[in-house]
């Protein structure tokens, strides 16, 4: 599943507590097909703050993130991370690494 750094972990509860969302709300993670560049199949993944996670999805523990079931396989192997800046923050994802890699940033 979905590892997450500290700062994605603060990041993401700082987002989804704000005081105009319900207690309920996630970080939601899905996946985007694109076929439209002509280099072939991509896939693009998206974040969105909804009202409370998809009976479907998959849910981080004690985190309030959710992953869409066709976005999980694809992110089994990821590290969420986030860099602030200034008011906004900007999400990194990486290749956890394995007993011999060194990490590789998307």
């Amino acid at each position: 599943m979905l590892a997450m750094t500290p700062e994605a972990a603060q990041a993401v509860e700082a987002i989804v507590d704000r005081p105009d969302l319900p207690d309920s709300a996630v970080l939601r993670i899905t996946t985007l097909h694109s076929t439209g560049n002509g280099a072939g199949p991509s896939r693009d993944l998206q974040l969105e703050i909804v009202p409370e996670a998809p009976e479907e999805d998959l849910v981080l523990e004690d985190l309030p993130v959710s992953v869409e079931p066709d976005a999980a396989g694809f992110l089994s192997d990821k590290v969420l991370d986030a860099e602030f800046e200034g008011d906004g923050v900007r999400f990194n994802l990486y290749r956890q690494p394995g007993d011999d890699d060194e990490p590789t940033w998307r």
